[in-house]
């Protein structure tokens, strides 16, 4: 591997959804988007829900991959980027019509909840990550 590159997983609770050597990984941090490169500042921050982009190779003028996450955490150091979200995908295997279709699902059940309901602030926080994933694949 060429020594500007580096280890980068992202993971959420349920499995890893990449591991990889990467040259470029941007982030969305709760304070404003961080780009990393090699060697970067050993970090942890929160991130707010939004893109991941990477890229693999240093000649790369676009993201070789991109990743949209609910929020969650990133620890940056020692020769490796390890993102732990709440949820995450590939934008590429998101399809756009299963999306809307399900925020359109969700927000008939909101709307037939009452304000206290227990499953209100579940199905508020589903919604949120389906709106995520249709802006990502919308550009």
């Amino acid at each position: 591997m060429a020594e500007s590159t580096y280890q980068c997983d992202i993971v959420t609770p349920e499995k890893s959804v990449y591991a990889g050597q990467v040259h470029f990984v941007a982030v969305p941090g709760t304070g404003g988007e961080m780009g990393i490169l090699d060697r970067h500042a050993p970090t942890v921050s929160t991130l707010k829900p939004g893109a991941i982009r990477i890229k693999a190779d240093e000649g790369a003028s676009e993201p070789t991959d991109l990743f949209v996450v609910s929020g969650g955490y990133v620890q940056i150091g020692s020769g490796r980027v390890t993102v732990l979200a709440d949820r995450a995908a590939r934008v590429s295997d998101i399809d756009k019509e299963q999306v809307a279709a399900r925020i359109a699902d969700l927000e008939q059940q909101l709307g037939g909840m009452a304000e206290d309901d227990p499953k209100r602030a579940f199905t508020d926080a589903l919604l949120k990550w389906e709106e995520v994933k249709l802006n990502a694949v919308q550009g």
